[in-house]
């Protein structure tokens, strides 16, 4: 079961990961993308409609953005798969175009640099990989750019003000915190990579946590076919993971509260401010509580991911390596050495089979990397085989000791491999050529 279940989450994620791509329109073709874009987002506020739980959904969009370059007089936003209706710019329309995933604004007049523009854009989205329906309730999945045109570039970090129209009845968890007791607007203040935007809304039962003594508010949202104990289990567990991860780390839980919604089928992604976790994971952690491996994951991207974000898609490794290695950490605080070990060797193995296929490659690559370019089996294998191999080198102190270095300095900088490699050296107080044989080659940990 766990086997089956690990293969159907590193496959949704795939899935989610890999752009689809559509072919541009032959009267249309897109002219070559600038990078950087030459702007940064600064924040996100939209209305979407959701009362039709098919589709299609409407939505209505203010994005405030400053220019980073002198005549800057085009943006380009990632949009997959969305119907744009109009653009307008205090009132006045915009021209735009729509080509190779790329929706593409004209600037009138063009922005200097240092420049703050507010453009408003009309749209209507479909169930996607990035919005999925199952049964009762929707939810997003790291695939922002199928719901709400956004730079889905991680290292361009925004806020977000969502507001939601759903169905009576229905309960909505998202990104931030709500605004009033029906939920229906969430605002998150700190700014976020847009993949890490997301919500759920459907018929759920809820249950909660107070925040206290250093931990935020806990919420868990279960859908009709989760176990009845199983949003009592993750209410109990998870103070726990937390207080972990905030120890290993140096660094507090970043936020006021975290919620769990237990969704979909294969479901597992980390988002601002809460997870989505599957209905097969529920049923297996329910069965077995030592099964908690998937709800450490997301929880632990709270850190590794989400404050501590990587600038570019090049650095993604860092992110996953984190999250499974910290899942195996938490397993031998919580269950014992035999816990990590089995976890360390599913770990070892996962990486010898995918190694066996000719595969691997390096970890780190370049900061133009598109999303989805570095594969799953590397990054979920050989990513986290590194960090087991670092901490059998250095010993506990000092392998703990660049783990917090590191991790405190991701957060205020952003996660980099060169500054993984930094910390990890300076605590070692030696080079360690597994970066050079294993990082930036194609060679095994």
């Amino acid at each position: 079961m766990r086997a089956a279940l690990v293969a159907a989450v590193v496959a949704l994620l795939a899935a989610c990961a890999a752009p689809r791509g559509r072919p541009p329109p032959a009267a249309a073709p897109a002219p070559p993308i600038q990078m950087p874009r030459g702007y940064d987002a600064l924040s996100y506020t939209l209305d979407l409609s959701l009362v039709d739980p098919d589709g299609p959904f409407d939505g209505a969009l203010a994005l405030e953005l400053v220019a980073r370059r002198a005549g800057l007089g085009e943006i380009d936003l990632d949009s997959v798969d969305l119907e744009i209706l109009a653009v307008t710019e205090r009132g006045a329309p915009r021209r735009f175009a729509v080509a190779s995933e790329h929706l593409r604004i004209t600037l009138e007049p063009p922005a200097a640099d240092g420049e703050t523009r507010a453009l408003a854009i009309r749209y209507r989205a479909r169930l996607s990989k990035g919005l999925q329906r199952w049964g009762d309730h929707l939810y997003s999945a790291y695939h922002t750019r199928a719901w709400m045109p956004c730079n889905f570039d991680p290292g361009d970090k925004a806020r977000f003000d969502l507001t939601l129209a759903v169905p009576p009845g229905w309960t909505v968890l998202a990104s931030g915190t709500p605004a009033g007791a029906e939920r229906r607007r969430w605002t998150l203040d700190v700014p976020h990579s847009t993949y890490l935007f997301g919500f759920t809304a459907g018929v759920f039962a809820t249950s909660s946590r107070a925040a206290e003594g250093g931990l935020p508010q806990l919420e868990a949202l279960a859908s009709a076919e989760t176990p009845p104990a199983i949003a009592a289990r993750l209410l109990d567990e998870t103070p726990g993971m937390i207080r972990f991860f905030a120890e290993v780390s140096g660094v507090p839980f970043p936020g006021p509260r975290y919620g769990v919604a237990f969704v979909g089928e294969g479901t597992a992604q980390e988002m601002a401010s809460w997870s989505a976790l599957g209905r097969e994971f529920a049923a297996t952690w329910n069965a077995d509580p030592k099964e908690d491996w998937l709800a450490a994951h997301e929880l632990a991207h709270q850190w590794w991911g989400n404050a501590a974000t990587c600038p570019t898609w090049g650095d993604f490794w860092i992110q996953e390596a984190f999250a499974v290695f910290m899942t195996a950490a938490y397993k031998e605080r919580r269950w014992g050495r035999a816990a990590y070990d089995r976890e360390r060797e599913r770990n070892r193995a996962r990486y010898e089979a995918f190694r066996a296929t000719g595969g691997d490659h390096a970890l780190a690559l370049g900061p133009d990397t598109p999303s989805g370019a570095l594969g799953r089996q590397l990054v979920y294998g050989k990513g986290p085989r590194v960090l087991y191999v670092l901490r059998d080198e250095l010993g506990e102190p000092a392998f703990w000791s660049a783990v917090r270095a590191f991790t405190q300095a991701a957060v205020r900088d952003g996660s980099r491999t060169t500054e993984l490699r930094r910390a990890f050296e300076r605590a070692a107080g030696r080079p360690l050529p597994i970066f050079d044989r294993a990082v930036y080659g194609a060679g095994a940990p």
